[in-house]
């Protein structure tokens, strides 16, 4: 193979791997039908053109030249590892994820992936606080990924992305798996509180609303109240609970579902056809978003 058909190739492998199409990668610098001849190996890029490519590739430009895998790997590492890095101290978790992507899993040693491992499941865990549940299991996956070629992760780790996985796949149900509710998992990755919420919520069949006044009027607390009105017939009360919530634009993720679902249920009872039917079209929407 000819050294342009070698630069093209690499051009087009990486461009493919970033998910870019020949318009974008070739920006206002050159033209797409251009950039495709330099790809195909039928053109020879000049130096400033391969700057700029190579820039928009975030890669070194010698990278287009290494001759064997051992290079190869030196320049992925040299150019992806220190954006990586930067990204997850500055909590750019995204950004340190998109980086990970550039940079092939078995280049990845035991700090990277520790590192690539961290930065997944806490894009994870945003992605479905944005209930953007697709992206959150794909980023849960490549997290479980990275932890099996990392020493340096504790078990907390694993148990957090076993209780995350648990977790997305009950967001749309009124069920409560026991793990759900199991204090041993909380860990830094994986709130006290949740998994307290989850605990009460299995547990409203033995509670009485006289466990109000120990409350302490969190959002999680307030759906127990609601619940606990509800099983006492405490219709109005409950139904006003659950409004003020489901109008909380900081009601967490793990919440919405099974507010909804109450919520339509207190709006039957009390004939308030409206809001019933706000709530169920509502759910219906969640629901859509794990398609």
């Amino acid at each position: 193979m000819t050294d342009d058909k070698k630069i093209g190739g690499r051009i087009r492998e990486l461009r493919l791997k970033k998910g870019m199409t020949q318009k974008e990668l070739a920006g206002d610098h050159i033209t797409r039908n251009m950039l495709s001849l330099i790809e195909n190996g039928s053109s020879c890029p000049s130096v400033g053109t391969l700057m700029t490519l190579a820039e928009r590739l975030n890669v070194p430009v010698g990278y287009f030249f290494t001759t064997s895998p051992e290079e190869e790997k030196s320049y992925h590492k040299s150019a992806v590892i220190p954006a990586m890095k930067r990204a997850f101290s500055d909590g750019d978790y995204e950004k340190c994820t998109e980086l990970c992507d550039a940079l092939p899993i078995m280049y990845a040693d035991d700090e990277i992936a520790m590192i690539a491992a961290t930065a997944n499941i806490k894009t994870a865990i945003r992605c479905a606080g944005r209930y953007e549940l697709n992206r959150a299991a794909v980023h849960l996956m490549k997290a479980a990924d990275y932890s099996n070629k990392s020493i340096y992760l504790e078990r907390s780790f694993f148990r957090a992305v076993e209780y995350y996985t648990l977790l997305f796949k009950n967001l749309n149900s009124e069920e409560t798996p026991a793990l759900l509710a199991d204090l041993a998992y909380a860990s830094p990755l994986v709130p006290h509180d949740m998994i307290l919420y989850f605990s009460l919520l299995r547990h409203t069949e033995s509670m009485t609303s006289a466990a109000v006044p120990f409350l302490h009027g969190t959002v999680c607390e307030k759906h127990i109240e609601a619940i606990l009105m509800m099983k006492e017939e405490k219709w109005a009360r409950a139904l006003k609970i659950l409004k003020s919530l489901i109008q909380d634009e900081a009601l967490p993720y793990f919440m919405r579902y099974r507010v909804l679902c109450d919520l339509e249920n207190a709006s039957n009872k009390m004939g308030d056809m409206r809001v019933a039917y706000v709530s169920a079209r509502r759910k219906l929407e969640l629901l859509k978003s794990t398609d």
